[in-house]
This record gives structure tokens, C-alpha cells and sequence, in this order.
């Protein structure tokens, strides 16, 4: 590792960041250390050590999941993992206004990003996919996987789609972080 790429001019995340900008910042530092571990073979636990510092690794702030109150998309993924649960409860049209309150968050950030090609974008058209597929009466029991899953992405920050979607090749690989 070069003294140019070093690691340790990364500036800490802010609390008002996005998680895509948090992401983007430590993901910089992870990627050099990742590049050195290949080189090395040295283990990377300035990674957790940096988790830690931002909170997202430690327990006892509770910072390691990812309730963010002051994200509107974050209160858009919760009423849409709500509805999805009211709609598992027996309230089926719960299930049509999830779909409805994601295609207007798909259009509202196509608006926004103004491409088809931009990882939002691809996100909750792939999303929306799932749940239009979830609406075919033989497979409806299916709809527990959209509702964990966003249950999953609003309290801890994990969503299988991405992780999905680049494992297959579908995925765009370089613009995560």
C-alpha cells in the first residue's frame, strides 16, 4: 500500500450522513486495506475497530442498527414493512398499498436521478418486481419474504437484494460504496 492511498485520511462520518455516504467513506478505507490484505495476508481488524468508532458495531449505543428517524426513506421502508405485515395479518389490500407507496418512491427518485442505471432506481424496481410477482394467487404466501426483508432493512440496514443481484451478475459491483 502506497503512503497516497493510506486509509487514515478518511474523514468520520457525521450523524446527519445518508448510509450510502457513510458506506462511501468507509468503504474507501476498507478497500485499501482489503488491496494490502491481498498483498499481505495481514488481517483487516482496523475494519471492526472502525465500525466500532462510528457506532455501528457497538452494542451497548445501540447505534448497530439502523433506525434513522431523521432519513424520510427510512419512514418509507417502515410504512412499506408495515403494510406488508397488515397484509400477512389478513388485510389484502394492505398489499396493494405497499406496492403503490413503492412505485411512487420509484418514481420520485427516477425523478431525482433522472436514470434507469442508478443503484435507487434499481433497487425498488427490483423490489417492485418482487411484490407484483408476490400478487399471483398461487404464490401469495410468498409475501412473507418482501416483509422480512424490509423489517430486516429498516432495523438493521440489510437488504438481500443488492447482495443478490451482484452474486448473480445483474448487479452493478463498482458503485456501492
Amino acid at each position: 500500500m502506497t503512503k497516497n492511498d493510506s486509509y487514515d485520511q478518511i474523514s468520520p462520518c457525521d450523524e446527519t450522513d445518508s448510509f450510502s455516504e457513510v458506506a462511501r467513506k468507509l468503504g474507501r478505507g476498507f478497500a485499501a486495506r482489503a488491496r494490502d490484505h491481498d498483498e499481505t495476508g495481514n488481517l483487516v481488524a482496523q475494519n471492526f475497530d472502525e465500525l466500532k468508532a462510528q457506532r455501528f458495531m457497538n452494542l451497548a449505543s445501540g447505534r448497530w442498527l439502523f433506525i434513522r428517524p431523521q432519513d424520510w426513506t427510512w419512514w418509507v421502508w417502515l410504512v412499506t414493512a408495515c403494510l406488508l405485515l397488515m397484509g400477512l395479518m389478513g388485510m389484502s389490500d394492505a398489499f396493494l398499498a405497499a406496492l403503490l407507496l413503492l412505485i411512487a418512491q420509484s418514481v420520485l427518485f427516477f425523478a431525482r436521478e433522472r436514470a434507469f442505471k442508478a443503484f435507487p432506481i434499481q433497487l425498488r424496481l427490483a423490489y417492485t418486481l418482487l411484490l407484483i410477482i408476490c400478487f399471483f394467487p398461487p404464490i401469495r404466501w410468498l409475501f412473507w419474504l418482501p416483509t422480512v426483508g424490509t423489517f430486516a432493512l429498516v432495523i438493521f440496514g440489510y437488504c438481500l437484494i443488492p447482495k443478490a443481484s451482484i452474486r448473480s451478475g445483474l448487479g452493478q459491483k463498482t458503485n456501492l460504496l
